[in-house]
């Protein structure tokens, strides 16, 4: 039983481990200057305590590597006094942080010494039709982005250009408990602070409109907005364009399209590869539930394209408004809505709701 993997990135990493722990031979397949781009230095996951569960049953130790984050704080541009707190329950935290890299490179060498795991390189574009015709009878799971099979088979999606960056670095700051994300809604866009370790942060600025701001006034906006830290340097910053993408399917013959290339969201809340995660977990219970039923493997596939599809739509939706919703807010500054946010910061049921959903994708 072998399945194909395309792309050599954090999800199909996770996949990998998830499918080697169920006895499934994986032949992935990379692209040496895509592995490269996506190797940032400054980029962070945020994960959530299901995800984290996940993780760690299939032996990544995500305690070991992550930071855990206590309380999330937010506040409008240079207000002092949050508009929304959370707070972790007695049993949980609120989120985790992992440096991409860290996390990349953890999962990556745990695979190194599996005898059900092997590695090849495509080489030049026309080699993807020859891993199509060689594996043309088992699962083959695409999870680079914007390749052949992908513009070749899966042509459309639902498309929103938000006309942003997100720039994104760490800081190096003085030694504090740091347990605590705050996100700023600035006039520029959403500006997130979240702690790594108890002496670096990362950064997320999602600025709107395309905003010509270059390194130094990104720089001089993270300190006028900073409010905990006294900052001693700041690494790299990178950028990238935000944009809005949901597959409209997920499959086609035997191949499964996965990863940024099924939903593509904001990363205002966070939840792009918690929502991966979630995809990953659904998969891999499928397959394992036919193997130990001796059925075909293939069938997995529109069962997951019929399980996750909705809900990914929905939750990427609710992703966007949530966006648009602060933008227009944050534009207007209607007192109507600071009457509303304070509701909601004295709710209980809403913030354990919201809690509920940002950990495992769904109310109930």
């Amino acid at each position: 039983m072998k399945i194909c993997l395309i792309g050599k990135n954090l999800v199909n990493l996770v996949i990998s481990r998830a499918f080697i722990n169920s006895g499934i031979n994986v032949v992935l397949y990379k692209n040496n200057l895509e592995v490269k781009h996506k190797i940032s230095k400054s980029r962070t996951v945020g994960l959530s305590q299901n995800s984290i569960n996940f993780l760690e049953e299939q032996g990544i130790k995500i305690k070991k590597i992550g930071h855990k984050i206590n309380k999330i704080n937010l506040q409008k541009n240079e207000e002092e006094k949050n508009f929304l707190e959370f707070n972790a329950n007695k049993t949980d935290r609120c989120f985790t942080m992992v440096k991409n890299d860290t996390l990349f490179n953890k999962v990556c060498g745990s695979l190194k010494k599996e005898k059900l795991y092997s590695e090849k390189s495509i080489g030049v574009e026309k080699n993807y039709e020859k891993i199509l015709t060689k594996f043309k009878n088992s699962i083959i799971i695409n999870s680079e982005s914007n390749n052949f099979i992908k513009k070749k088979y899966f042509p459309k999606s639902i498309k929103k250009d938000y006309h942003s960056k997100a720039f994104t670095s760490i800081i190096t700051h003085q030694n504090i408990k740091n347990e605590q994300a705050t996100q700023v809604f600035t006039n520029f866009g959403p500006l997130a602070f979240l702690p790594i370790s108890r002496k670096q942060t990362s950064i997320v600025f999602s600025v709107y409109n395309n905003a010509e701001l270059d390194e130094n006034k990104i720089k001089e906006l993270i300190k006028r907005y900073n409010k905990n830290y006294i900052i001693k340097s700041f690494q790299k910053i990178e950028s990238f364009p935000i944009r809005f993408s949901v597959a409209r399917k997920y499959v086609y013959k035997n191949i499964l399209l996965f990863g940024d290339n099924i939903h593509r969201v904001h990363p205002l809340a966070g939840q792009g590869f918690n929502m991966t995660i979630r995809d990953i977990i659904t998969l891999n219970s499928l397959i394992k539930k036919n193997i130990s039923l001796g059925l075909d493997l293939l069938p997995c596939l529109k069962a997951f394209e019929k399980k996750r599809g909705h809900s990914n739509l929905l939750f990427s939706h609710g992703i966007d408004f949530i966006h648009e919703f602060f933008k227009l807010d944050n534009k207007i500054g209607s007192s109507y809505t600071k009457k509303l946010f304070n509701i909601f910061n004295s709710s209980l049921l809403f913030k354990k709701l919201s809690q509920q959903v940002a950990n495992s994708g769904r109310l109930f």
